[in-house]
């Protein structure tokens, strides 16, 4: 039979390494200047910041890959995608975000070169009310949350090693 000794000490060492995962969550919205009009928008949760390297790097998303998204067509194009220009020494506004719409247009949006790596709320070049918000939710850092975790885990077992102790004590008494 396992004893709650070699139960308290297993669960310390899983919950040491389980806690906390930071994520980046990419906010779009803005209207696609063509005939119509056509307004665009999506949401992206990604696990890390979107660091494209070398310049020229893509990344694309289809639009069931979004959490959500307003006029998204994964055709002819997948539905969104980030890319980092050639010329970024250049151009301070490199950093493209394509949407492929579905009135059938391709709509490309420049933002500055930081744009995807780096939270903050960003214009796009020559658009009045084009914006991306890149954030990244604060999560507590899993060494924290783990040292709560063992050091109440460890508060649990000392209890129920004192607790058994005197039932032992009392026992051997009578």
């Amino acid at each position: 039979m396992i004893q709650k000794q070699t139960i308290c000490a297993l669960a310390g060492l899983v919950l040491t390494g389980v806690f906390g995962h930071a994520s980046v969550i990419c906010t779009f919205v803005g209207t696609g200047i063509d005939t119509p009009d056509e307004p665009v928008a999506f949401e992206l949760t990604v696990s890390t910041f979107i660091t494209l390297t070398p310049a020229g790097a893509a990344v694309s998303f289809t639009c069931a890959q979004l959490d959500s998204s307003t006029n998204c067509s994964d055709a002819p194009l997948t539905g969104v995608g980030f890319s980092l220009g050639p010329s970024l020494l250049l151009n301070p506004f490199a950093a493209l975000v394509q949407f492929d719409a579905t009135n059938g247009t391709l709509y490309n949006f420049n933002f500055a070169n930081d744009a995807f790596a780096t939270p903050g709320i960003y214009n796009a070049h020559g658009y009045e009310s084009v914006t991306l918000t890149v954030a990244s939710p604060s999560v507590p850092e899993p060494k924290t949350l783990s040292l709560v975790a063992t050091g109440l885990l460890g508060g649990f077992c000392a209890a129920h090693a004192i607790r058994r102790k005197r039932k032992d004590v009392k026992s051997n008494a009578s």
